[in-house]
């Protein structure tokens, strides 16, 4: 489960088992033809992708002038990112804010939208950080996150998990990559 600033107040996590840090940045059409500042959006109307924690709750953690005083109406939930270019275009929304996705080696700021970059759209702004890695989510008062920490150290020291996972890359690797965490 993606640890974010808003869940941690009603979920428990356990030690975090991959460090992602989820960066997003607003997307515009090419050129900024409508001169969008993504350092204040106030009174914009935004994209966001449905279920993704690149959301507002994100802009508002990152401290984005106007995110506080967002209206209801100010959210425009997108079902894909391939519809982002055409909610543009029809100006139903003035930028997307929308996860990045950042290969081996790639900076943040030269990663591309998740589902690739829709033509006719780039990226404006910073990067902003939507996640503080991912962890197994519990309620608060479950036993779980103890017992699961310290079984995962275990596998983890052993050098068990280092095996299993290198099996499991060699047996699923051609259908995806596979993310150990060591």
């Amino acid at each position: 489960m993606a640890v974010t600033v808003g869940i941690t107040h009603s979920v428990a996590f356990t030690d975090k088992w991959l460090h992602y840090t989820g960066p997003a940045r607003f997307f515009v059409p090419v050129g900024n033809p409508d001169n969008f500042d993504p350092h204040d959006i106030t009174g914009k109307r935004i994209g966001f992708i449905k279920g993704w924690d690149s959301n507002l709750h994100c802009l508002k953690h990152n401290d984005v002038t106007g995110s506080k005083s967002f209206l209801p109406d100010q959210v425009v939930p997108i079902t894909s990112p391939s519809d982002l270019p055409y909610s543009l275009e029809r100006k139903e929304i003035d930028a997307a804010f929308v996860f990045l996705w950042t290969k081996h080696g790639v900076d943040d700021n030269q990663a591309e939208m998740i589902g690739g970059m829709p033509a006719g759209l780039e990226p404006i702004g910073e990067v902003l950080y939507c996640l503080d890695g991912l962890g197994l989510g519990t309620r608060k008062d479950s036993p779980v996150i103890g017992w699961f920490n310290a079984a995962l150290r275990r596998l983890k020291t052993s050098g068990k998990y280092a095996a299993l996972c290198r099996n499991a890359q060699k047996r699923h690797g051609p259908w995806g990559q596979i993310d150990c965490i060591f």
